[in-house]
């Protein structure tokens, strides 16, 4: 039987703290309605990426609050599997809003000067 590549081994103990906070974008997924291919994309890369920024920085944030050796490795995973979830589903909203207002860019400005109304859409 072949012996694993090392370096291959190593790259997956790399990834593998990021693997609930993956499965967390992808189970939002699910949720993500009425979204292009784009969208989805976008939406699940953006989980992924709340996973593996936003999650650590909320373990190191909440450190000191805790007694004892620091945060329990269920409760890590727990809190990156929920900014993957959550991450994924506020950037589905966003490319909803995006999309909608990249049509009419004027509609988010509304200027109202006695006779003369500007954008605003209807």
């Amino acid at each position: 039987m072949a012996e694993p590549d090392p370096q291959l081994a190593a790259v997956a103990k790399g990834l593998l703290p990021f693997a609930p906070g993956a499965a967390g974008a992808l189970l939002s997924l699910a949720v993500a309605e009425n979204l292009t291919i784009r969208g989805k994309l976008v939406s699940g890369f953006g989980g992924l990426a709340s996973a593996v920024f936003v999650a650590p920085a909320l373990c190191v944030l909440a450190d000191p609050f805790l007694p004892g050796q620091g945060i329990p490795l269920p409760v890590a995973n727990l809190v990156g599997f929920l900014c993957g979830t959550f991450g994924m589903i506020i950037l589905a909203g966003l490319a909803k809003a995006l999309a909608l207002y990249a049509a009419d860019p004027l509609k988010l400005v509304k200027v109202d000067l006695g006779a003369v109304k500007i954008g605003g859409g209807q």
